[in-house]
């Protein structure tokens, strides 16, 4: 067995050197899609000087009681008259203001009255935005590595842009390894179960914007196994079985990659669950073979999967970790390997470890915010001791 951290060291060492390309994509289909290159904005946010509020707009240092209101200025329109003293223009919130505008008084500061504005109260404020005081244009917006969201695409249309140059989507296999394995219900007898493992990672796979190109179920026998992964690496950039990884006379995945001529990185990890995983390579294409119980598929996707393919995209990680308190004491009896606790937060921000019965226990999963990371050495964490946790749910770019 390797540590944790030695693991993801040789993922990183392993994948860096591969090459990557780009390819251009309308901002309207780029949700979810990595930035290859920097984004530089073309335009001045915002592109004029505007009123921030309701008002009246009033000259430079023409400061007095009352106004004659020369006419309405409402966003999307452009002012044409210019200012004379003892005069204002009342201008809506995103208009552009007339040249020569000092500040705007707020409408709730003022009373209009035949075409004459009184000021009622003056306040410190210009409620001016002005011209480029957002964005300039030449202003990198967003760096290469950025994986787009909702605000992302937003602030790259209003500065202009409408297509960039992306990393290719990841191309995905998903593949289930075991004798015991039927794809439906109706196909259930004695000493048969349904394959989650597949649809668990297919699901994962698709959630973090990969293509998926292929799903299958292999009885465990090296030489099927060994066809179907490497039929499966001609349309795919990775490769992703689950089962048939650990040491018993069925577990045919290692001599399955052997035989392909696929470089084993580590087969052992000193982790729990998730020790027999497994990271292969063979030629630029990655293969994971993960273990096969769903808890585990579920933490190795999100702490090797997602970090190969962070690095395969240059993007940032594609989830994050805290440093949290535990909400009550936690104990275990064997140390040996570092451990990861299915925890939920609280309302509080603390991690709490959900009912867990082992890696097989597929519906923790759905009440799991993330995992909380014991090191290996630490038999105790006590109330309110702090640890990593490593979220998993609705906390991912």
């Amino acid at each position: 067995m390797i540590p944790v951290a030695e693991a993801l060291n040789i993922l990183d060492s392993t994948l860096a050197p591969l090459k990557r390309s780009s390819e251009r994509v309308i901002l309207a289909n780029s949700l979810g899609r990595v930035l290859s290159e920097d984004q530089i904005s073309t335009l001045d946010l915002p592109p004029f000087n505007k009123s921030a509020m309701d008002g009246y707009a009033i000259g430079i240092g023409d400061d007095r009681d009352a106004y004659r209101v020369l006419g309405m200025i409402p966003a999307g329109s452009a002012p044409r008259e210019r200012f004379a003293a003892g005069t204002c223009f009342k201008v809506m919130t995103g208009a552009p203001i007339p040249e020569g505008t000092g500040k705007v008084i707020m409408v709730e500061d003022t009373i209009e009255e035949q075409s004459t504005v009184r000021i009622l109260r003056r306040r410190d404020q210009s409620n001016i935005c002005e011209k480029g005081e957002d964005v300039s244009a030449g202003d990198r917006i967003l760096p290469a590595g950025t994986r787009l969201d909702a605000a992302d695409i937003a602030n790259l249309v209003a500065c202009g842009i409408c297509s960039a140059k992306c990393v290719p989507r990841p191309k995905v296999a998903v593949l289930s390894t075991g004798n015991e394995l039927v794809s439906s219900v109706d196909n259930i007898e004695p000493g048969k179960i349904i394959d989650t493992n597949g649809p668990l990672l297919e699901s994962l796979a698709l959630t973090f914007g990969m293509n998926v190109t292929r799903r299958g179920l292999v009885d465990d026998d090296a030489e099927s196994t060994a066809r179907w992964i490497e039929s499966a690496l001609d349309i795919s950039d990775i490769v992703l079985a689950s089962g048939g990884v650990s040491e018993g006379d069925f577990d045919t995945v290692c001599p399955a990659l052997q035989a392909l001529g696929a470089t084993i990185h580590f087969s052992r990890v000193a982790m729990k669950p998730g020790k027999p995983t497994v990271f292969a390579s063979l030629g630029e294409k990655v293969i994971f073979a993960l273990p096969g119980n769903p808890v585990s598929v579920h933490l190795t996707f999100h702490l090797f999967v997602l970090r190969a393919v962070s690095i395969l995209t240059s993007s940032v990680p594609l989830f994050r970790s805290f440093v949290l308190a535990m909400q009550c004491d936690w104990r275990r009896r064997n140390a040996e390997r570092a451990q990861f606790v299915p925890c939920r937060l609280t309302h509080d921000g603390r991690i709490e470890p959900v009912v867990f019965h082992g890696s097989a226990h597929l519906a923790a999963i759905s009440v799991t915010d993330g995992y909380a990371h014991v090191p290996a050495g630490v038999e105790e964490v006590r109330e309110g001791e702090k640890v990593e946790f490593l979220a998993v749910k609705g906390l991912c770019k």
